[in-house]
């Protein structure tokens, strides 16, 4: 190995400076260290293990986020121009969009937590999904989150 003339080496045992052609300390007689050559070793490869397979479950949680935000904005724009046929009270109307729009950021949660492989959002997902099964729409979804390779790639396996 070509060793540039500027560079100083020392002992690893004892730290007397070495001349560059010493192979040996001449103070204690230790073998000269020398780093290993870069050749030598082997790359080292780290592959990552493979993503389940969660299709198009964060599509799930994205349409259900923007249907909710679209039908809240149906309710606002009813809100914005009463109808004085309309028997419903203003007060339950504000109540009606503001719970529209808090369950469609949970859905956008979802949405984002999964698509970036984070527990929360894993957990967001299983608790919203297992309440769309009450109406039978989210059966599908909460059998994709709870299946094992799910479980593993959020690292709750």
């Amino acid at each position: 190995m070509a060793e540039p003339a500027s560079a100083a080496w020392y002992c690893v045992d004892c730290g007397v400076r070495l001349q560059p052609d010493h192979a040996f300390c001449w103070n204690c007689g230790a073998e000269r260290w020398s780093p290993p050559d870069p050749v030598d070793s082997p790359p080292v490869v780290v592959t990552p293990p493979a993503p389940a397979n969660l299709g198009s479950i964060q599509l799930y949680f994205a349409f259900w986020a923007v249907v909710l935000l679209a039908w809240a904005t149906v309710d606002l724009a009813v809100l914005a121009a009463p109808d004085l046929a309309n028997p419903v009270p203003v007060v339950t109307q504000w109540v009606t969009i503001l719970v529209k729009v808090v369950i469609a950021f949970l859905h956008g949660g979802a949405y984002y937590g999964i698509r970036a492989r984070r527990v929360q959002g894993w957990l967001l997902g299983v608790v919203l999904a297992g309440l769309w099964s009450l109406v039978l729409v989210g059966i599908p979804a909460l059998t994709l989150l709870l299946r094992r390779s799910t479980r593993e790639e959020f690292g709750l396996a």
